[in-house]
């Protein structure tokens, strides 16, 4: 049986990965109708609806998802959060993100709520600077607590890489200007 309607990620709008689809729903209802989702990873999500039947008129509209970014972002704000991965779920394999905060003030302090990591084989990255060239303050991995990190600059760049196997619950921080 042909999907009603599927949902697919990608982290560069071309290469998009199935995340999952609905088969079946009750014909001849006009009741919404829920069902038990789906997830798909990426920095990008599209749905796709595939299928209609007589009677009913497709419809479309745009979802904004407000809150903590996926996978990767830009911010020109003076405080924030950044919580990978969004989900209760684990980061998943092959994970390489980017983040860039821009404040107003002369410095950022990070400090991590939360952190597990697959200790020596996934890694995050903070560097004082908005590239990953940019003097790195730290790395870490594992399950210890961070301290607290503080850029010399009123921009810091945060790369997130895992592995190809074995994936923890990630990493949660907030951010100051100072």
């Amino acid at each position: 049986m042909s999907s009603i309607f599927k949902l697919e990620g990608s982290d560069d709008k071309t290469n998009w990965h199935t995340g999952g689809s609905v088969n079946n729903v009750a014909t001849g209802s006009r009741e919404w109708q829920t069902f038990d989702g789906f997830t798909a990873t990426g920095k990008y999500v599209k749905l796709t609806i595939t299928r209609t039947y007589s009677g009913y008129q497709p419809w479309l509209c745009e979802i904004s998802f407000t809150g903590y970014p996926a996978c990767g972002d830009h911010f020109d704000n003076d405080s924030g959060r950044i919580k990978y991965p969004v989900t209760g779920s684990n980061y998943p394999d092959n994970a390489d993100c980017s983040w860039v905060i821009e404040s107003s003030g002369a410095s950022i302090e990070l400090k991590f709520t939360s952190f597990t990591t697959e200790s020596g084989e996934d890694f995050l990255y903070i560097r004082d600077g908005e590239s990953s060239s940019s003097r790195q303050l730290g790395k870490y991995s594992g399950t210890n607590l961070p301290s607290s990190v503080r850029t010399t600059t009123n921009k810091a760049f945060i790369h997130f890489i895992s592995d190809r196997s074995v994936t923890k619950t990630g990493f949660d921080l907030t951010w100051n200007d100072t």
